[in-house]
Order: C-alpha cells, then sequence, then structure tokens
C-alpha cells in the first residue's frame, strides 16, 4: 500500500483502549504469542475508509474532470 508507519503508531493502534478495544483488529497468534493483523483484512479497512473519504469529500475523481472543464 506504500504507508509507512512508525512503532509509536504501530503500538497505539495496537494498544488497547479504556473499553479492552484495539484500533485495529490485531490478534495474538496462538503459535508464538505475538500481536499480529491479516494483511487481506487491513487492506479492506483501508479500502472502506478510502470509500467514505470519497463520499464525504466536496471533490470526487468523478466530478474533478466537470469542475475543470466548467472554469475553462
Amino acid at each position: 500500500m506504500g504507508v509507512n508507519l512508525s512503532r509509536r503508531q504501530i503500538k497505539r493502534a495496537a494498544d488497547k483502549n479504556t473499553y479492552g478495544k484495539r484500533k485495529l483488529p490485531f490478534f495474538v497468534d496462538p503459535i508464538d504469542g505475538k500481536l499480529k493483523i491479516e494483511k487481506g483484512c487491513l487492506i479492506e479497512i483501508y479500502n472502506r475508509c478510502q470509500i467514505e473519504a470519497e463520499k464525504n469529500a466536496l471533490i470526487t475523481p468523478g466530478n474533478l474532470k466537470k469542475l475543470f472543464d466548467d472554469t475553462a
């Protein structure tokens, strides 16, 4: 995806909040006991956030061409 995260950002996403929930769906691997996240799940979350951002934007890829055509 081309997104670089710092150790601090990863730790914040993995830490539990006051309700015992994590920001992202990390799980404890039963074999090695390390905290992990499934790559496909992370990509799905990223795609959903991208779609939601496009829905809430004033300018979207669909109307960007029309915006420039109107000003010319």
